[in-house]
């Protein structure tokens, strides 16, 4: 079975000549390399059950009301460790991995891995159930434009051509270039825009395994033999006169042991 990635995704990790080479064939054929135009590649077999593919992030105004530029960003540093990780966590472990990244325009396109721990295991059974599906990623702003830099007028009637504009009043800001840091599965994003768009189904056996447990039913328990009848030790209560008796006892062994003390016979 062959599994098919974007065409657009797959070539920034291809040797430059043979990249270079392909580019030329297709600009000759009048074709670019486009998100939509897949291409199937070979050996992706094994990782079918645990792959998925989406945004990063993507061009829309997001909730800090600014716009980050895909093709601005620099994703050389984070292909050397392409960490997916859960909530922007970043002293824990990663649940996972970007076997490709790319941005096509619109977004940062990608193709995760997650890795096999309870953690992993337990995202990945949200995202094959459609509970978890959005994205976000931690970057570091190089260069940006606001309302009173001279490029923010162009990059304004740029973005009003897009299909996909979907705020009438003016972004605070347009993130030009930054330098990707990581990748994170999220609850709440800063942009709702960046979704997971497609996941391999679950095999039976696979969903058991996500889940920890085995598809087939554990067999009923025996019952908990009767439990034994509760024992109560005797609590012997001391009346007041008692009490009161053993305390002018007390009281009257102190002053006799002082008086001794004091007569030199201690």
């Amino acid at each position: 079975m062959k599994s098919k990635i974007s065409l657009a995704d797959f070539l920034p990790h291809l040797p430059e000549q043979l990249r270079e080479g392909i580019d030329t064939q297709l600009k000759d054929a009048g074709v670019q390399p486009e998100l939509h135009r897949a291409v199937a590649v070979a050996g992706l077999d094994e990782v079918d059950e645990r792959t998925f593919s989406g945004y990063a992030s993507v061009r829309t105004v997001d909730r800090d009301n600014e716009v980050v530029l895909p093709d601005g960003m620099n994703l050389d540093q984070f292909r050397k460790a392409p960490v997916l990780l859960w909530g922007h966590q970043w002293s824990m472990p990663p649940v996972g991995k970007d076997l490709l990244i790319a941005s096509d325009g619109y977004g940062l396109k990608t193709r995760s891995l997650m890795a096999e721990t309870p953690l992993a295991n337990d995202l990945l059974t949200l995202v094959k159930g459609k509970m978890l599906n959005t994205s976000s990623i931690g970057y570091i702003p190089m260069e940006f434009a606001t309302p009173n830099h001279k490029s923010y007028g162009s990059l304004m009637d740029a973005a009003r051509k897009w299909p996909e504009w979907n705020s009438k009043a003016e972004p605070a800001a347009f993130i030009t270039k930054a330098i990707l840091l990581e990748h994170s599965l999220v609850s709440v994003p800063a942009n709702i825009d960046a979704l997971i768009t497609s996941v391999k189904q679950f095999k039976l056996a696979a969903l058991g395994k996500c889940l920890h447990t085995d598809v087939t039913p554990p067999p009923p328990a025996a019952p908990a033999p009767p439990a034994a009848p509760k024992t109560f030790a005797p609590r012997l209560v001391k009346t007041a006169a008692q009490v009161q008796i053993e305390l002018q006892a007390e009281v009257t062994r102190i002053v006799y042991d002082e008086l001794q003390r004091r007569m030199g016979r201690v």
